[in-house]
């Protein structure tokens, strides 16, 4: 398990993986400049707003942290209990306006501003291994578990 996710601008390289702390890294130069604790144990997932306001992490606590890019504190947490397996892929609406997390058998919608549910998607498989929006953000794609790639049209019902 591990992640990596360069910054929107190219300016940074978060990477994570088995520990709690996330590093980030200037490029070009590939000098660490923060390392981040929030998590428990390992975070499965990094990404970058596309606004380069935030990088969410997701941790084995079944948290999801949204952490400001100006100055790499917790934005926002969000907690997932009672949801199988903890959250791990996580992708951004190109707006930066909703996150889908993925965990076991679900995906999850929020609202980055709020920090609300919008909506839920029931799998039949266990693992979400892969989330990505379309650019106009109509469509999310997942890859899981069971070798499939699945398509949502999130403007009609999931």
């Amino acid at each position: 398990m591990g992640s990596v996710a360069f910054s929107t601008d190219g300016r940074y390289l978060a990477s994570a993986g088995f520990g709690e702390e996330i590093l980030i890294w200037s490029i070009p130069s590939g000098e660490q400049i923060q390392q981040l604790r929030g998590h428990q144990v390992a975070v499965g997932g990094l990404n970058f707003s596309p606004n380069g306001q935030y990088m969410a992490s997701s941790g084995s606590e079944q948290t999801v942290l949204l952490w400001s890019t100006q100055d790499w504190q917790i934005a926002r947490r969000f907690e997932f209990d009672g949801v199988q397996g903890y959250p791990k892929p996580i992708a951004f609406t190109p707006d930066w306006k909703t996150m889908a997390v993925g965990s076991a058998y679900q995906i999850q919608l929020l609202s980055v501003e709020k920090g609300n549910l919008l909506d839920e998607i029931d799998l039949k498989v266990k693992g979400v291994y892969a989330l990505t929006f379309s650019p106009d953000g109509r469509w999310l794609a997942n890859a899981a578990a069971d070798k499939k790639v699945r398509v949502w049209d999130l403007l009609s019902s999931t």
